[in-house]
């Protein structure tokens, strides 16, 4: 059996980036700075002040760099103190010499003000959220006379938010119609009429607690939950490109998506499967198909494989489809994009470009073909046996074949000529009747 897979994995990547926790002043004006600041940053400064240059000793990619004192002494950005800002200074020197940014026109009256309130506000700077660490928060406090709606922690974080619109719960909905929701919900088909009877009639007290457990264990549950993976991933059952050709071969990582589902597998080595499984479990015929992700997305046949090894054209074409296993590793397991740091350090995630070819570096040994492989782990493990037994045997036959010469067998072969040629008379020929 056969299955479109990734060749060889150079190693496990694990992401050299992180981020400090979010302090409380900048939880403040997020939106502002993401949807003015950052942009108005990334445009007018960075080309001298970000992750490859820092003028003056000023760097703008991250708060701690744009609040450091600078080469000259001053500080650039002073929360809540816009007067003694280095920055909103320079931006509104008339001086040609000392005006910022140094090229192109000055700015705005109205972004000259953005970046004084957002100063005087404490220059909030919020990390992006992929890269913000875990916690677990506390569920809100609820009102006494709204607590016996809320069941479990789930509740307490639905009904405050409602709360703080002016919303209040709908009424409970009847069994027929929550039956119906969880079952779409979960497997994505309604229940059949004998389940919903048998739900209707069932009598516990954790009759719906059971129906949950039921549909988690469906076979179906897995099926629906794994196409949402298949969307983050690419997954394709053909090529794409201008042939566009069937991949025969991709259902075997379909497959194993499902499954995973289905057992609940652990996040981690769900992870780790994927990205080099046939390195890091190499007896375990489902890792090796779980590295299917890495060749689940576009592959143009007509560079890859139709095109001469030597020429540029086929170097171009392997370097997009290393792109596109760099860019679906990066937004799967990191939730960052990497693609503007295929031409410059990333002016909003902090991806250098240098970051990137040092990824497209860990997947330059990787190459995407057809492998047959066992997935009844008992076969793999006869045919590890076998295999290994018939590697083994032309040293024992070279020590056999040893053994054997150094026997004295001249007697014996001189028996055995004689009586060879005492019998050699008692030879008929036949004669040919017809030709």
């Amino acid at each position: 059996m056969a299955r479109f897979w990734t060749v060889t994995i150079a190693r496990l990547f694990v992401p050299l980036v992180f981020a400090a926790p979010l302090s409380a002043e900048q939880s403040v004006g997020d939106a502002d700075f993401a949807g003015q600041i950052q942009p108005l940053l990334a445009t007018r400064c960075l080309k001298c002040h970000g992750a490859g240059a820092a003028e003056g000793g000023l760097r703008l990619t991250d708060r701690t760099s744009a609040t450091a004192e600078l080469d000259s002494g001053s500080h650039a950005i002073v929360p809540h103190r816009p007067d003694e800002s280095e920055l909103l200074r320079r931006v509104t020197m008339t001086s040609e010499d000392e005006r910022m940014p140094p090229d192109g026109p000055r700015l705005t009256a109205v972004e000259v003000d953005r970046l004084k309130a957002w100063i005087a506000g404490g220059a909030p700077w919020p990390s992006h959220w992929a890269y913000a660490p875990l916690v677990r928060p506390r569920p809100p406090e609820i009102p006494a006379a709204s607590k016996g709606w809320a069941r479990n922690e789930v509740d307490a974080f639905v009904l405050a938010a409602q709360l703080q619109r002016g919303m209040r719960p709908s009424p409970e909905a009847d069994r027929r119609t929550l039956l119906r929701r969880v079952s779409l919900d979960l497997i994505g088909m309604p229940p059949t009429a004998e389940e919903m009877e048998a739900f209707l009639q069932d009598p516990a007290a954790d009759a719906y607690e059971q129906a949950v457990d039921r549909l988690l264990a469906s076979k179906h549950y897995g099926e629906r939950w794994a196409r949402h993976w298949m969307d983050v991933v690419h997954f394709a059952e053909t090529h794409g490109h201008d042939q566009d050709r069937p991949r025969e071969h991709a259902w075997p990582y379909r497959d194993y998506l499902i499954r995973a589902f289905n057992e609940d597998k652990p996040y981690g080595r769900f992870v780790e499967e994927q990205i080099a499984g046939d390195a890091l479990y190499p007896n375990d015929p489902q890792a090796i198909v779980a590295t299917g992700m890495l060749a689940a997305g576009p592959w143009d046949e007509s560079s890859l494989r139709d095109i001469r090894e030597d020429t540029l054209d086929r170097e171009a074409a392997r370097y997009v489809d290393r792109d596109d296993i760099v860019a679906t590793v990066m937004s799967t397991f990191v939730s960052s994009t990497v693609h503007c740091a295929r031409c410059h350090d990333h002016k909003f995630d902090p991806i250098t470009q240098r970051d990137y070819y040092g990824l497209q570096a860990v997947f330059a040994g990787t190459d995407k073909a057809n492998r047959l492989y066992d997935p009844d782990p008992a076969v793999a493990r006869r045919r590890r046996e076998l295999t290994a037994a018939l590697s083994a045997l032309p040293d024992r036959l070279a020590r056999e074949d040893a053994t054997l010469l150094a026997v004295d067998v001249s007697e014996q072969v001189a028996a055995w000529e004689a009586k060879i040629a005492a019998d050699a008379g008692r030879w008929r020929t036949a004669q040919p009747v017809t030709f």
